[in-house]
């Protein structure tokens, strides 16, 4: 085989499609964050910066954990069901750790927040759970769009959250709304395109989730306890 037709083999191949549709949607959703940084940095002071460096902050350590690990499990089962039933394992997970939040910020904010330096951040540590949510929900959600195939899925989902947040952030900054500007643009850019994945997998995978049951998950947590045994730390 000839060179050129091993290279048009090779672009004609679902794989590498498929990892260019991912590659390009990061890139441009990438692309977008770094055009839009000159102008945010004209709308919003550097102290403001300063709060959203500890919601990102915040937000990241508790994010990773937030569907307990149970989602990068979702791609692996045989069977539908089983990938269903984990992945509504990982939606019930999200939620809950953004309740958890939710009771720490309202009980504690006040502590933790004057701890790290931040007194300020108790006005708008509400929304940390609120992007846990979106976080959680959204990498769950995706590993099941990934189990799919559905890749050009996700970079169009990728593309919405740069998309979303930015125009969040530059539209709130230029009202003067200040710091929940930046924290809530943040919160969309984890989450946007949840409702998209959602909506499609429940138009083409219903057969499956209608399936999914209390013993199913207990089932498929007892098979796949090492990721938040030993994943979640």
């Amino acid at each position: 085989m000839s060179l050129k037709a091993r290279l048009s083999a090779i672009r004609a191949s679902d794989f590498v499609r498929s990892a260019g549709a991912l590659v390009g949607g990061t890139a441009v959703a990438q692309a977008l964050t770094v055009l839009a940084l000159p102008i945010l940095t004209r709308l919003y002071s550097p102290e403001q910066f300063s709060l959203l460096a500890v919601y990102v902050a915040t937000l990241t350590i508790v994010q990773v954990v937030a569907c307990l690990r149970l989602e990068i499990a979702i791609p692996l089962p045989e069977h539908d069901v089983d990938a269903a039933n984990l992945l509504a394992l990982g939606l019930l997970s999200a939620i809950s750790a953004a309740a958890i939040m939710a009771l720490l910020v309202l009980g504690f904010g006040n502590a933790f927040f004057g701890a790290i330096g931040q007194p300020e951040m108790q006005a708008y540590g509400i929304l940390l759970p609120f992007g846990i949510w979106l976080a959680g929900s959204y990498a769950a959600l995706q590993f099941w769009s990934t189990r799919k195939r559905r890749f050009a899925t996700i970079a169009r989902t990728k593309m919405m959250q740069a998309g979303s947040g930015l125009t969040a952030q530059l539209s709130l900054g230029w009202a003067g709304a200040g710091p929940v500007g930046l924290l809530l643009g943040h919160a969309l850019m984890a989450g946007a395109g949840v409702i998209n994945l959602a909506r499609q997998a429940w138009h083409n995978d219903r057969s499956a989730f209608h399936r999914v049951t209390p013993h199913g998950m207990k089932r498929a947590l007892y098979i796949y306890r090492r990721f938040p045994i030993y994943s979640t730390w």
